[in-house]
């Protein structure tokens, strides 16, 4: 793409004022995410000088991510999760490219079926989905989770949304970001979320269907007894399988399920 061809750029996602909405964003989140607020508050204080110059650095391909720090946090079962902090700034370029990413794969790329790590779709929007299909009778149900894959390689990862982008520029800035990690797909930036809905997408062309949900990483299919979730539970870990990955260990069939049960699995 020609750089003054700005018509199907995403660039313009990564100005000055939408890095400002970003940084808005991120301070928000900060407790969430573990980043200091503190940082975030002199980024904000300093913004008027430092946005425009990184605004540049992206238009111009000049920017480079910092290193970011390895922790530690524990999930409610007590499991401690390997978690990657970028650096401030660096996490306003992700919350940036994430913001445009996300405007894609909302109308482009994700099933109505699928939930988590969107807007407006959390594990609430889920149960009241799964609640609906267990109304009319739906309680056999093959919950199957895709299995954490191994290590990604950085151009497997880009080429995930090369089907939907074609701006040269911005893929360079996505794949930027990501060179710093050892995993591109590594939890605890802003991307890695986005990341698992654009990787399992793949999978979920395979599995339309009424009564299919996804939530993050889990796949709930309502059938309407055992035998019929097991065939559902097949077809769900081949489609895993034909992408590379597998079902968790503790995936299984579930039947006379609790809609309030879902979910809750501690995997």
């Amino acid at each position: 793409m020609r750089a003054h061809d700005r018509s199907r750029s995403l660039m313009p996602s990564l100005d000055e004022e939408r890095l400002q909405v970003a940084l808005r964003q991120c301070a928000l989140r900060s407790p969430a995410t573990g980043a200091d607020a503190t940082a975030f508050e002199r980024l904000r204080r300093e913004s008027a000088e430092i946005l425009p110059r990184l605004a540049r650095d992206l238009a111009e391909g000049t920017w480079r991510p910092g290193p970011p720090t390895l922790t530690h946090v524990s999930t409610y079962t007590g499991k401690q999760l390997e978690f990657w902090l970028p650096p401030v700034l660096d996490q306003v370029v992700h919350r940036a490219v994430r913001n445009a990413v996300d405007r894609i794969t909302e109308t482009r790329v994700l099933r109505d079926w699928v939930s988590g790590y969107r807007p407006g779709r959390s594990r609430v929007t889920t149960l009241r989905h799964a609640a609906r299909l267990h109304a009319r009778g739906l309680r056999a149900v093959a919950d199957v989770e895709a299995a954490p894959a191994g290590e990604a390689r950085l151009e497997e990862v880009v080429g995930w949304l090369t089907p939907y982008i074609r701006d040269d520029a911005f893929l360079t800035v996505l794949r930027t970001a990501l060179s710093v990690f050892p995993d591109p797909t590594a939890p605890g930036t802003t991307l890695a979320p986005m990341l698992v809905n654009l990787r399992l997408s793949r999978c979920d062309t395979a599995l339309d269907g009424p009564h299919m949900i996804r939530f993050g990483r889990t796949y709930l299919a309502f059938t309407t007894d055992h035998g019929e979730a097991e065939r559902a539970f097949t077809v769900i870990a081949e489609a895993l399988h034909t992408r590379g990955l597998q079902p968790h260990p503790g995936s299984r069939v579930r039947t006379a399920v609790n809609v309030e049960d879902l979910l809750l699995n501690g995997r």
